[in-house]
């Protein structure tokens, strides 16, 4: 069978940077459904016709994956606005929410909630990053496909 949409397929997909260096490797099985945001457009049409067995491997640029990096993510927040027992170091994955200047939030809380890395702290500030890690990163998918079943 090949796939098409609305098939359900099983498939192992690795993601690597340009030196080859392996980002993410994990098992899939999805309800095909093109256009539905579950895959990088690019990846959805080089599937459309594949059948178990199949290998897939592209290489994408950020724009079509995580987005190109944007200095903009990058943001010094006071420190007051931290617990003051927390303890934060650089690295650490933080919750962030979206508000507007003036200090209301931009939609509902789910909506607006995302995460950002530590970059720096000081007495003062902590510098986040709210770029996903591999923003302006081309990626190289490597995928084989499993299975392909009706949906």
């Amino acid at each position: 069978m090949q796939i098409q949409p609305g098939c359900k397929i099983t498939f192992t997909c690795a993601l690597k940077n340009n030196e080859g260096e392996l980002l993410e490797s994990d098992n899939h099985t999805l309800l095909f459904a093109p256009g539905q945001g579950d895959l990088p457009a690019a990846i959805e049409d080089a599937l459309l016709g594949q059948s178990a067995g199949g290998e897939l491997r592209l290489c994408l640029p950020p724009e079509e994956c995580f987005g190109s990096y944007d200095l903009e993510a990058i943001v010094t927040v006071p420190r007051s606005e931290f617990p003051p027992d927390a303890e934060i170091v650089p690295g650490d994955i933080v919750p962030i929410s979206l508000v507007s200047d003036d200090g209301e939030q931009l939609s509902n809380p789910e909506e607006s909630a995302m995460e950002a890395r530590v970059v720096q702290i000081n007495p003062e500030a902590i510098v986040l990053d709210a770029n996903h890690p591999w923003a302006g990163e081309e990626i190289n998918f490597e995928i084989d496909i499993l299975a392909v079943e009706p949906g």
